[in-house]
């Protein structure tokens, strides 16, 4: 979803809100969904300013245990917006539009963690094994 910048390019002050719902987003390890995106890009003396709070429903499986993790998602996103392509520390936009479900995109990914645990103490698949005494499984030469 593109949205056009043209008018609050204009004018400092100039503010443009920003509210939409996205279904749900794939990653390799998780699915984002119920999304809702909520906040507005304003003209900060020439500079546009991005502020979002996105918020949805997080579905994975535990890396430890293979539990299904259902959890509330919430990010807040502050970022400077520029049509200077050469500029990698801010937000691009080009010809006045930004696509904000790729900005969305971008920023849920940098913040997901790199495995889902369901819980701080959870023991994973070796808890569940019963306890035996492990076989010796070396021949021996008699």
């Amino acid at each position: 979803m593109n949205i056009n910048l043209y008018e609050i390019t204009k004018k400092s002050g100039e503010k443009l809100a920003i509210s939409l719902e996205i279904p749900s987003i794939k990653f390799d390890d998780c699915t984002i969904f119920s999304i809702k995106v909520n906040g507005f890009v304003i003209n900060n003396q020439g500079r546009l300013e991005l502020n979002l709070n996105i918020n949805g429903k997080l579905n994975a499986v535990c890396a430890r245990c293979l539990a299904d993790i259902d959890r509330d998602f919430s990010l807040i996103v502050n970022e400077r917006l520029t049509n200077d392509e050469n500029n990698p520390e801010d937000v691009y936009y080009s010809n006045n539009s930004l696509d904000i479900q790729n900005v969305v995109t971008q920023a849920i990914s940098l913040n997901l963690p790199l495995v889902f645990i369901c819980s701080d103490d959870c023991e994973g698949l070796l808890a569940e094994m019963p306890d035996e005494e492990p076989q010796n499984t070396l021949l021996s030469a008699e």
